[in-house]
């Protein structure tokens, strides 16, 4: 007699880390998430219609940034995927990053995947940045999108790095892959006092 879940999955299907956040209710589940990485920015659930999560950087001088993750975390490994949907809204001077990442603080270089938006010294195009234990390869984006809703997607193999933008492939990397343990992490900053933001309102992970 069958009695876990375990036992009925484990002849065929190996048992796989997964999670789902719908970013729903009146507060951000901090179990979960961590935001001790926000310098003058805010992160705050939105109060309108399909709002979700919103990520500020705020309009004070100086460099201001607003980030949650796992509270280092790691539980997924170098054969993973994240999908996510969100609206990234930000000018010149700001830059937004989302996906898994092996780092406990901003723009730690860390290994990982990321989609990436960066209109200070790039384009508005959703760059995708992997980072190995060699080095990091940075691949141009073919899509850009900022200021309105985008389904995103990163899928990590042995093999490949590939970014997914509303189903389509936006670009993809085949050098310097993440194999380290990884956790979800979206941020982003500024140098200025323009207000970015990251409206986010679903986002889920598992291993591949």
């Amino acid at each position: 007699m069958t009695t876990s879940l375990h036992e009925l999955f484990a002849s065929d299907i190996k048992p796989r880390t997964r999670f789902v956040e719908h970013f729903s209710g009146d507060a951000l589940d901090t179990l979960r998430w961590d935001t001790t990485l926000v310098n003058n920015g805010t992160v705050a659930m939105s109060d309108t219609s399909n709002g979700g999560l919103i990520l500020s950087t705020g309009t004070s001088s100086g460099t201001s940034s607003a980030q949650i993750d796992f509270d280092d975390k790691k539980q997924f490994g170098g054969g993973s995927s994240i999908i996510w949907s969100a609206i990234h809204s930000h000018s010149a001077t700001g830059e937004s990053y989302s996906g898994l990442t092996a780092g406990s603080t901003q723009g730690s270089g860390a290994q990982g995947i990321y989609s990436y938006v960066n209109t200070a010294w790039k384009t508005s195009n959703f760059d995708l940045y992997t980072v190995g234990a060699g080095g990091n390869t940075w691949t141009n984006g073919t899509i850009a999108g900022l200021t309105s809703n985008h389904a995103h997607k990163l899928e990590l193999t042995g093999t490949s790095g590939k970014s997914f933008v509303d189903g389509a492939l936006n670009c993809e990397s085949t050098t310097n892959l993440p194999t380290a343990k990884m956790q979800p992490a979206f941020g982003l900053s500024s140098t200025d006092t323009t207000n970015k933001t990251i409206n986010i309102t679903y986002c889920e992970a598992w291993e591949n």
